[in-house]
């Protein structure tokens, strides 16, 4: 009778414990959005390329970034829509992409058959850096989401390969790769 016991409640206290963890980090991600204040001289140059005139000269200007064109395409499109037109409007696509990468955790533990994110949300979710860094206007927090992605879809496709799971991983890989060079290292 103990043992069924033990077990249901080790198991509720383990998701209470990933639920707590995943709270307390979107709590972070929006205290760094109230106090981040103003975009710094790399943001801003991210906001200068994404949002020139024309798509062409946006490609042209990208050898003086540090990213390929995925993320300065979404700032562009953020912009467009009239939702980044100003600081807190682009902190607030910086927060969409640290909360994204709350969601990668969860989705790469549970596509990978891990169980739930304990260790990730612990070490990765709470850290302030990654949260300031991740949710700046560069493609730091997106890149690592592509790459926690990737990396999950490689492991299923590893597991049992089929057609699909290989087209799934292959697309995560080519994101990936369009969203930070460094990416280009992992796949």
């Amino acid at each position: 009778m103990a043992v069924p016991f033990q077990k249901t409640f080790l198991r509720q206290s383990e998701w209470g414990l990933a639920v707590l963890l995943t709270v307390a980090a979107v709590w972070l991600h929006f205290f760094y959005l109230i106090h981040a204040g103003g975009l710094w001289r790399d943001e801003i140059s991210v906001k200068s390329i994404a949002t020139l005139p024309s798509f062409g000269q946006v490609w042209e200007a990208l050898p003086h970034d540090h990213c390929p064109i995925l993320f300065p395409s979404l700032v562009r499109i953020w912009s467009a829509s009239g939702l980044g037109t100003t600081d807190i409007g682009l902190r607030i696509l910086g927060l969409g992409c640290g909360l994204l990468l709350l969601a990668a955790f969860w989705v790469a533990s549970r596509t990978m058959d891990q169980g739930l994110p304990l260790l990730s949300l612990a070490l990765a979710g709470l850290n302030f850096t990654i949260i300031r860094y991740g949710d700046s206007i560069r493609a730091y927090g997106l890149a690592t989401v592509f790459i926690l992605l990737t990396m999950s879809l490689i492991w299923r496709f590893i597991e049992a390969p089929t057609m699909r799971r290989g087209l799934l991983a292959g697309m995560a890989a080519v994101l990936s790769v369009q969203t930070l060079y460094q990416n280009a290292f992992f796949c």
